[in-house]
């Protein structure tokens, strides 16, 4: 029995006959409101500035912790999508997530690529502003403290980004939809930033796992050093 209004033959008798599924149309999404996209902005400013302070206390681990952090959030992500394409194709199915879930790594390796490319442009960029921070005489912390910051911001926007930026929007946006809210992650996210910074300036930079920062054995030649 056919539903009413349905063309076995699609538009214009293109054969085809799911061409009436709401899904084969674009869906648009409505514009959030500028206040709603400025306490958004302020999450992430204030999200970037915690990642700097860690970074000038623990360079190495922070890094670490931002890398693995990618990694399962582009893996988990191209996971979701490949899981919502295939639902779109053939409906839901009662193993969707068993099947899911035993696909993970297989999906999670397939990331890897895209994901080195979005590191490696992300820690090229963060080195590029640690060079420029130290051609103009810049401290070690502040160095790492901007450093840290673009590097943040790199992962969110580089290329490859996406799969970033839409797991975390599961995140920011409702935090910042409400006033209340928004205020609690603001503070939340302040309070790290702060504790960065407090136990860098308590303890000095942690270059854990080494005992000392990169290149600080080497020594400039005495004819460089002169000129």
């Amino acid at each position: 029995m056919r539903p009413e209004g349905h063309d076995p033959d699609g538009p214009e008798g293109s054969g085809d006959p799911w061409a009436h599924e709401p899904w084969g149309a674009p869906v648009e999404v409505a514009r959030a409101p500028l206040a709603e996209r400025a306490r958004r902005a302020t999450l992430l400013v204030a999200a970037a500035g915690a990642v700097g302070t860690a970074t000038a206390a623990a360079p190495w681990v922070t890094l670490a912790v931002l890398l693995v952090l990618v990694t399962v959030l582009r893996g988990g992500s191209l996971a979701g999508s490949v899981a919502a394409d295939r639902r779109r194709a053939r409906g839901p199915k009662w193993y969707d997530g068993p099947r899911l879930l035993l696909a993970a790594p297989w999906t999670l390796t397939r990331s890897l690529p895209a994901t080195a490319v979005l590191t490696l442009w992300s820690v090229g960029l963060g080195l590029a502003v640690a060079l420029l921070c130290y051609a103009v005489a810049a401290t070690t912390p502040t160095i790492l403290l901007v450093s840290g910051a673009t590097v943040a911001v790199s992962l969110w926007a580089g290329p490859g980004g996406s799969r970033v930026r839409s797991p975390l929007a599961r995140v920011v946006e409702p935090a910042a939809r409400s006033g209340a809210r928004w205020v609690v992650s603001l503070v939340v996210l302040v309070l790290l930033a702060a504790a960065g910074a407090f136990a860098q300036a308590q303890g000095g930079t942690r270059w854990t796992p080494d005992d000392s920062p990169p290149l600080a054995d080497v020594s400039l030649p005495s004819w460089w050093a002169a000129g």
